[in-house]
């Protein structure tokens, strides 16, 4: 059927599977208009994307290419595309934008970038948002997230021209809010994080709670779904996966079981979530399943938790039984934090025809897509541009003192394609 975007052509660029997640809501609608869809996905790591969790995601292996950076992000690769919907994290979209420039310099037409989040955002929120905000339109999740952009941009003397807050792409819509049903015989799903806990011992413990509550309420179903399964991968790999720990430890009750379903599907089978800081805190409040932002291990950054914080939805999981009690978050916290982007989509629609139009214009074309500066001046770019090469423009914001961090920062000699062979393999020995 044709419609609006018959003959565009959009490529999804992406590099793990919730990145991934995040952009296909927006994939299938303009490939509901007619668009014609192809994913590309940023080489990271060994097997970074499992088939399983591709047929989880409804991605087809056969339009997907796994593909280096500096491949995929050239002028002969990109120049047919209409729009990019980058799902990346920072600093790799920070990378991506600084080849786009380099590739495009001079060209008479390029790709209109589209960047967004996978998910909540708990830690170095401005670092985020400056290395996504070179993008020509960057999709923010919140009210919140939009006046701290807009807030940040006026400290530096500059406007927003980029940025809007659509929400999260996978939170259920209103429709959809109003016509689920929780069912009161559904089981508990309690919502893994690959770091959260990061502690070995913290996460014994919170297996050992959920076992202990499975054998004092054998009348209710307990879900555990982790993050993914022990031989995938994500952005932030598990260091001490559920279901090692599991291993260790005896027979469990039959009503206690390790699932690797999709979340969404999940929670709409659930009578209740629990999670310390996960996004599905949120699928699950959209549908009306009463949830719990657990506090057993603190509330602070490290955890994610605090995002939560004057939401009402805390708890401890000594607070957990069959028949949770559903709790409104509250209303001016939501308002504030709860944006489900599916409910704009016409928004998106509009912004994208005004930058295809700017593209197609010979009077006002589209900027070359070089990173506007935001937390360092133009001068002390250039400056690191003349010493180090155009690569260190792109470490903006990837500072720290970890072993790991240092670790990358010595291969910077060897170049960008054995550097990222060695950061490869330095990736896939921190993940065992």
């Amino acid at each position: 059927m044709r419609g609006a975007w018959t003959g565009r052509r959009v490529t999804v660029v992406a590099a793990f599977d919730s990145f991934l997640k995040s952009a296909l809501p927006y994939a299938r609608h303009l490939e509901a208009q007619g668009a014609e869809i192809r994913y590309r996905l940023v080489l990271a790591r060994a097997n970074q994307i499992s088939r399983a969790q591709l047929d989880d995601l409804g991605v087809p292996a056969s339009r997907t290419r796994t593909l280096p950076m500096d491949t995929l992000v050239t002028r002969e690769a990109l120049e047919s595309e209409d729009v990019l919907l980058v799902a990346l994290n920072g600093l790799r979209s920070r990378r991506l934008h600084l080849r786009l420039h380099r590739a495009f310099v001079g060209a008479p037409r390029r790709p209109v970038t589209v960047s967004f989040y996978p998910g909540l955002i708990f830690r170095m929120h401005l670092e985020g948002m400056a290395s996504r905000m070179s993008a020509d339109l960057l999709l923010l999740n919140s009210p919140h997230d939009l006046a701290l952009y807009e807030g940040a941009l006026a400290s530096m003397g500059l406007e927003n021209v980029n940025a809007i807050a659509l929400g999260l792409s996978f939170l259920p819509t209103a429709r959809e809010r109003e016509a689920h049903r929780v069912p009161a015989d559904g089981p508990i799903v309690f919502a893994g994080q690959p770091t959260v806990p990061a502690d070995r011992a913290e996460r014994r413990w919170v297996l050992g709670r959920l076992i202990e509550l499975a054998r004092a309420h054998p009348e209710q179903r307990w879900q555990l779904k982790p993050r993914h399964r022990r031989t995938e991968t994500t952005l932030h790999p598990t260091d001490h996966h559920y279901e090692d720990l599991l291993a260790e430890r005896g027979p469990t009750p039959a009503s206690f079981e390790v699932t690797h379903a999709p979340m969404d599907a999940l929670l709409r089978r659930a009578s209740a979530c629990l999670t310390f800081s996960s996004t599905a805190a949120l699928e699950a409040v959209r549908l009306g399943v009463p949830t719990r932002v657990l506090s057993d291990v603190g509330v602070h950054e490290h955890v994610g938790n605090h995002f939560f914080i004057r939401s009402g939805l805390h708890g401890s999981l000594d607070d957990v039984a069959p028949g949770l009690p559903f709790v409104e978050p509250a209303p001016e916290w939501a308002a504030r934090h709860v944006l489900a982007a599916r409910d704009h989509l016409d928004v998106l629609d509009a912004r994208l025809t005004e930058l295809l139009d700017r593209r197609a214009s010979t009077d006002h074309p589209l900027a070359p897509p070089y990173p506007r500066r935001f937390g360092r001046s133009a001068a002390l770019e250039r400056a690191l541009e003349a010493e180090e090469g155009w690569r260190a423009v792109a470490r903006f914001g990837a500072g720290g003192g970890s072993r790991w961090t240092k670790l990358r920062r010595g291969l910077r000699p060897l170049g960008g394609t054995v550097q990222d062979q060695v950061a490869r393999l330095l990736d896939r020995i921190r993940s065992r």
